[in-house]
């Protein structure tokens, strides 16, 4: 519930899709359509997105948030 709650903020955000998976490991995922871009638009948008995982990750991880969350809903 808290990994998609932070998916939903961070695809608001940032306005691209996060998505909290569960696998064989739980964690944040992205994905875009490369298709057109050069080599340096390729690598902006990576490093970009790499950003957003690891706030993401960086949110899942602070126990404060979640006792916020869990507690209020927000």
């Amino acid at each position: 519930m808290w990994g998609d709650e932070i998916a939903k903020r961070m695809s608001s955000k940032h306005g691209l899709e996060v998505r909290f998976e569960i696998d064989f490991e739980s964690g944040f995922a992205t994905s875009f359509d490369s298709t057109g871009m050069n080599d340096e638009q390729l690598i902006d948008e990576i490093m970009r997105r790499i950003d957003v995982i690891a706030e993401a990750r960086e949110m899942f991880l602070s126990e404060e948030l979640m006792n916020d969350f869990l507690k209020t809903g927000e």
